[in-house]
């Protein structure tokens, strides 16, 4: 199975993610996808943490966060997002291959 991956710092230092202000040391991380509906997932813990769109409210942390978003007809995508700032990030999920029949 591939898996598609996603380094959102990239994003930020070009500045096409939105930031969210919040309290000091709190940061939000709003994930969606396309189509929507795909299950979020800590890889840390592998914790479920709901559906698309989700905003994930936490404690601001150094370094990064990784996440598995699954759906079903899908490759599963990686997201990685630094743990000290909030972010939003909209992921397109790649539909999965139709096999091809074999050859007779």
């Amino acid at each position: 199975m591939r898996m598609l991956t996603l380094v959102v710092l990239a994003t930020l230092l070009t500045g096409s993610a939105r930031l969210q202000a919040g309290p000091p040391g709190v940061v939000k991380v709003t994930i969606e996808s396309d189509p929507p509906g795909a299950t979020v997932i800590r890889l840390i813990d592998l914790a479920r943490l709901g559906q698309t769109p989700v905003t994930l409210t936490r404690v601001a942390v150094p370094g990064q966060r990784s996440y598995v978003l699954r759906l079903d007809g899908h490759e599963e995508a990686k997201l990685t997002v630094g743990g000290a700032t909030s972010v939003k990030v909209k992921v397109k999920l790649k539909p999965l291959g139709k096999k091809k029949p074999a050859l007779r």
